[in-house]
């Protein structure tokens, strides 16, 4: 009987093996499962690390301020834009182009992200 000459990617996309056993075969299928499995799951705690590294919190503008001239996220639900860059300054909401925002027009604020880590070199 011949030794198998396939690669599992051939085997599981093609007709199948002609020169397999059955038996390998699966084992063969059973690895490259397994190995998925393994790499799902790494990607997974990766996406949620990032995720939690990011995650926005939105602080209610009537029971918090940010400290003044601080750049933050700005959520302004009646804004063509609902999301703006912006900072607060005697008692008014400012997009970062300085336009004053109506009084109660932001309803709520949020510090920006840290941003990707510094790459190695």
């Amino acid at each position: 009987m011949k030794k198998c000459e396939c690669s599992l990617s051939i085997s599981l996309t093609g007709d199948g093996c002609r020169y397999c056993q059955p038996q390998d075969y699966i084992d063969k299928i059973s690895e490259w499962l397994e190995d998925t499995r393994k790499e799902n799951e790494q990607l997974q705690a990766e996406r949620d690390a990032l995720k939690a590294r990011e995650a926005i919190t939105w602080i209610d503008a009537s029971s918090r301020l940010p400290d003044d001239n601080t750049t933050v996220m700005l959520f302004a639900p009646d804004s063509d834009e609902p999301v703006w860059l912006g900072y607060y300054e005697d008692d008014t909401w400012y997009v970062v182009c300085g336009n004053a925002l109506k009084p109660g027009a932001v309803t709520h604020w949020s510090t920006l992200p840290a941003g990707p880590e510094a790459a190695e070199r």
